[in-house]
């Protein structure tokens, strides 16, 4: 049970770790998508497409 408990609990943090960069890239994306749109830039629509 020990060893059963380990690898979800690994999995567990690979999973957490695998969101967190993912929450990384898409808030670099929105941050770009709205400086774009204070600028009045043509990709201001790009954090709705994303």
């Amino acid at each position: 049970m020990r060893s059963h408990s380990s690898a979800y609990f690994r999995e567990l943090v690979e999973t957490r770790e695998r969101l967190v960069r993912d929450a990384d890239d898409f808030v670099a994306v929105a941050i770009a998508g709205f400086n774009q749109m204070n600028r009045g830039g043509p990709a201001g629509n790009i954090v709705v497409v994303h």
